[in-house]
């Protein structure tokens, strides 16, 4: 039998098989960098990671809240974390479930901050949220009622802090100080806060204060009205003791170390030794029956009830006598004189 020759086609000396080879591999080479150069480009131009949600929706107190905040941008997944009301949490961190339940005393109006991560690191922050807790259908709230009744005294030269307690009403409250602060140097009032604070510069007495609170929310106000006085600077604590009584063994001895300035009571400290027999206790009284005559050496301090002391401390002697009201005998020669040989020497 004659053998069939296969034929094979070549162009310009290349087989059809090899161009077709060829051809295949460089479009795939062609679509597999047009992918890399498209999953670059989506990269560098991806948005920035921002947290769209702009306003929180209002909770009810004991009533269960969910709420799902939205974002955009960035590289998910996402991961979240929120700073508000202790009722307030992260269930789900992934996914980005806020949920709680608000009690009662939680109705009102709080700052929140949602924070958000990305898988790159890249992180951000809401601005100015607030979320308000409503009371539950049907309930009205507490009428609105001032707690403080008084304002307490100040003292020149030292911090005064008095914060209005409010309750019932709906929050935010608003306070407006109609009299009283002006007319005294170094205080100041918060009208959000409600808090009368600073350091008074100047005496005052009996100064008349009025002051109003409000809740918008429930169209109610309530009027504080009363009197501040400041009173002169204290003057600083001071040992007013120079020295200590005699004692006599055998004898019982009570002395009390005197202070001023201050608010009393006082606290006293005694470093040192004290007479055999005698003790001191912290309202500065040495007390006891002394046992051996002698000379004391002791260093007293002193502090007032709020802690502030006497800038310096004190030294005193406590010269216990004899029963005979005798000093203890003491030798005070410290040395011999040099002797001579052969001369007579007399020592006194």
């Amino acid at each position: 039998m004659a053998r069939r020759r296969s034929r094979e086609i070549r162009l310009f000396g290349t087989s059809f098989l090899d161009v077709l080879a060829n051809t295949i591999g460089g479009l795939a080479f062609l679509l597999v960098l047009a992918v890399l150069q498209v999953g670059q480009l989506t990269q560098s131009e991806r948005p920035g990671l921002k947290i769209v949600t702009n306003q929180m929706p209002p909770a009810v107190a004991e009533r269960e809240y969910v709420f799902f905040p939205a974002a955009e941008g960035g590289l998910p997944p996402y991961r979240w974390s929120v700073k508000g009301p202790s009722w307030l949490d992260s269930r789900d961190p992934n996914v980005g479930r806020f949920a709680g339940t608000p009690r009662p005393d939680d109705i009102g109006s709080s700052a929140i901050t949602l924070e958000l991560t990305d898988s790159a690191g890249t992180t951000a922050t809401s601005e100015g949220l607030e979320i308000a807790v409503l009371p539950p259908a049907g309930e009205a709230p507490e009428p609105l009622r001032i707690k403080t009744e008084t304002f307490p005294e100040g003292r020149v030269d030292q911090a005064y802090h008095l914060a209005i307690a409010v309750e019932g009403g709906l929050p935010p409250y608003d306070y407006t100080l109609s009299t009283g602060v002006a007319e005294t140097p170094g205080l100041r009032f918060d009208r959000k806060s409600g808090v009368l604070a600073g350091t008074p510069a100047a005496q005052v007495q009996d100064l008349p204060v009025t002051i109003i609170v409000s809740s918008e929310r429930t169209e109610e106000s309530r009027r504080l009205t009363g009197s501040l006085t400041v009173r002169p600077a204290i003057e600083p604590v001071d040992i007013i003791t120079r020295q200590a009584p005699l004692a006599r063994v055998g004898t019982p001895y009570d002395f009390a170390l005197s202070a001023s300035g201050g608010f009393p009571p006082y606290h006293w400290e005694i470093e040192g030794t004290l007479p055999a027999g005698l003790e001191a206790g912290g309202n500065g009284v040495i007390s006891g029956e002394p046992t051996e005559a002698g000379a004391s050496a002791f260093t007293v301090t002193v502090a007032d009830h709020t802690g502030n002391r006497a800038p310096e401390s004190r030294s005193l002697v406590i010269e216990t006598l004899t029963e005979q009201n005798t000093g203890q005998i003491r030798i005070i020669t410290a040395a011999l004189p040099p002797l001579l040989v052969g001369r007579e020497t007399e020592l006194s």
